[in-house]
């Protein structure tokens, strides 16, 4: 059994029969699924694939270390005895994702009947190691809206369950699933797309993540989907570290200005400052360039970038 660490390094030229699970304990449950999943691939002539996760998935949540079955060293020595022939041990997503290699991999797959989804995950880190929290309902709105109008063909929403206690009643948890069954339904939402970081990368590709920016000018590729009529509002939400004696930096995107909205620190010491988008600077690009530049000596970190779009007036989601 070939064991490897990152499904970016996973590189199978064979097709495959996938199942995927944390299986702490390999119990006789998980043994009957890999022992399915064995024998479907023996006899269709593919590869037999478990992918597992560590460390848990909880402590990717932000709760405590739990204990463990089995080691990752036991759990391998298990399946290896159980005939598998791939085992991928990779961490849980980290944060939501909004610029997934979409068309790489649509392209990858070429004319395979495979159903492309792109995963959603419930938690928001704008950088590694940095503060996260549970999306809003507009943040999972602009990251469906950039998966689906890139090409897969559905959104695959992980860990988003009906919880009163995060700020999701019972309408609002339905109105958002019945949202993202399709990318009209989500256009017609109010939407935010953020810069985010990514664990998985495409074949070949070298990644770095985004955040956090520090110099005295930073340019951020970001891509909104289709753009509303220009009704909507559109609005610029940049962070900065408060802890430099900064200026308040300029923004354009596109190379237009933009005027700034307000300007507020949060508890965690992250200076907040809004800019107005003019709804014409958005018009014919598909990939929107946004830059910051500091107008005094010092240079800006920034740690967090967020656009939004939604109707004047309009409702404001909570957590989905």
């Amino acid at each position: 059994m070939r064991v490897v660490y990152s499904l970016s390094d996973a590189r199978l030229d064979v097709e495959s029969v996938v199942t995927i699970g944390a299986f702490d304990g390999v119990h006789r449950g998980h043994r009957v699924v890999i022992d399915s999943v064995r024998r479907a691939a023996a006899g269709h002539g593919r590869a037999s694939v478990v992918v597992t996760f560590f460390p848990h998935p909880s402590i990717v949540l932000g709760h405590a270390e739990p204990f463990y079955l089995t080691s990752t060293e036991e759990k391998i020595a298990v399946l290896d005895a159980a005939g598998i022939d791939l085992l991928v041990v990779t961490p849980r997503w980290a944060t939501l994702e909004f610029d997934m290699p979409i068309r790489q991999w649509r392209q990858m797959l070429g004319t395979s009947e495979v159903t492309l989804a792109g995963g959603l995950e419930i938690r928001y880190q704008p950088y590694p190691g940095g503060p996260a929290s549970i999306v809003t309902l507009e943040l999972a709105t602009g990251a469906a809206v950039s998966v689906l109008s890139q090409g897969a063909d559905a959104v695959y929403l992980f860990n988003f369950f009906q919880d009163p206690a995060l700020g999701r009643p019972l309408d609002v948890y339905q109105k958002t699933l019945k949202a993202m069954a399709s990318l009209d339904s989500l256009l017609k939402q109010p939407r935010s797309i953020g810069v985010t970081y990514r664990d998985i990368t495409a074949p070949g590709e070298e990644y770095r993540a985004p955040l956090p920016a520090t110099g005295k000018e930073a340019v951020f590729p970001m891509r909104l989907g289709p753009i509303p009529e220009n009704r909507w509002l559109c609005e610029l939400l940049v962070g900065v570290a408060s802890s430099q004696a900064t200026p308040t930096p300029v923004v354009w995107v596109n190379g237009n200005a933009c005027e700034v909205r307000n300007d507020d620190t949060t508890t965690d010491g992250l200076r907040l400052i809004s800019f107005s988008v003019p709804a014409t600077a958005l018009a014919g690009t598909e990939v929107h360039q946004i830059k910051a530049a500091s107008t005094g000596q010092n240079a800006l970190t920034i740690q967090r970038l967020e656009m939004s779009l939604r109707v004047p007036g309009g409702e404001h989601g909570g957590a989905p």
